[in-house]
């Protein structure tokens, strides 16, 4: 769920819902570990202006690729990027941990 604002009477929202699958590619006697996917992407927008709405629903498709880095201490550092196509028509870029 995202929180774009805006002012003069608009009320934008938007949220997306994605469903992702990835096989992990090993490379022996090393730390990291990339990986490669697919998945849906289903992205809702919406907006209301002086009693007027509109909305749209898109679906697309996600392809994305990433890796896993080595554990510190109890986590596992990952990063990630990802394409949406068409639906909300954006590259996402995640970092994270995996515990």
């Amino acid at each position: 769920y995202f929180f774009p604002s805006s002012g003069y009477g608009v009320s934008p929202s938007y949220w997306e819902l994605n469903a992702n699958g990835t096989y992990s590619f090993a490379i022996p006697k090393s730390p990291i570990t990339p990986y490669a996917g697919a998945g849906l992407n289903v992205a809702h927008s919406s907006v209301s202006v002086l009693g007027f709405s509109a909305s749209a629903t898109n679906v697309g498709l996600n392809l994305l690729g990433g890796a896993k880095f080595g554990n510190v201490g109890k986590v596992r550092p990952v990063g990630e990027l990802r394409l949406e196509l068409p639906g909300g028509s954006a590259v996402v870029l995640t970092g994270g941990v995996l515990f």
